[in-house]
């Protein structure tokens, strides 16, 4: 037998072999498997993306516009005015959450910004960017939709039901914050005029009232 004869042999061999794993009950799983992992993938990026189409289909076109840098830079100076405020920082740190943010805009392309607070320590902390922290409760949203909520044209839980806030877990213990961490209304304000976001700052215009914001229903301890 020649050296090309014996190739093509173990070639065949080989290939059979294959053929006889993947008959088998373990081989029909792992296809099974891969195959359901393909799909699931594929329905998450389908779902997103349904997500931020109907969603982006609701902003307005001329809003200021922001990098994630700079979402990141008004992310940490409003953090410190909020979580030093002796009224708020200890009722968030009782809570002992952990609470993700992701953000998305079609102009930033696949990057979404990601904030993390952590009240399970001694203090509130701050983290930007992907860390290594496991949120009790994820949320995700247009960088449009998280600077309406904080000039307070956007209710949470109806963004919730209509789809403009996705959230993942008990969502109502993050609705028991909502009362403590009313004073940061101000300081986001305070916050885009001391870094010279003029722009951000007066958009939506004052008589762009749009829908009216209910007040959000919260439960006492």
């Amino acid at each position: 037998m020649t050296e090309e004869e014996k190739k093509e042999q173990a070639e065949t061999q080989a290939a059979e072999g294959e053929e006889q794993t993947a008959a088998t009950p373990a081989g029909v799983i792992a296809r099974a498997a891969d195959a359901g992992k393909r799909a699931a993938a594929k329905v998450v990026d389908v779902t997103k993306a349904a997500v931020s189409a109907v969603v982006g289909s609701t902003i307005p076109a001329d809003r200021p516009s922001i990098t994630p840098d700079q979402m990141y830079q008004i992310g940490r100076r409003f953090a410190e005015k909020v979580f030093t405020d002796p009224n708020i920082a200890p009722k968030l740190l009782a809570s002992r959450m952990i609470i993700g943010f992701k953000y998305y805009d079609e102009h930033w392309g696949e990057v979404e910004p990601e904030v993390t607070i952590d009240c399970s320590g001694e203090e509130v902390k701050l983290y930007t960017g992907p860390c290594g922290l496991a949120p009790v409760v994820t949320m995700r949203m247009h960088g449009d939709t998280a600077h309406r909520f904080w000039k307070q044209r956007v209710n949470l839980m109806a963004a919730i039901t209509k789809g403009e806030i996705s959230a993942k877990g008990p969502i109502p213990k993050v609705m028991k914050l909502l009362p403590i961490i009313k004073p940061s209304y101000v300081y986001y304000k305070e916050t885009l005029e001391e870094l010279g976001f003029t722009e951000l700052l007066n958009y939506p215009a004052e008589k762009d009232t749009g829908e009216a914001v209910p007040k959000e229903e919260t439960k006492p301890e």
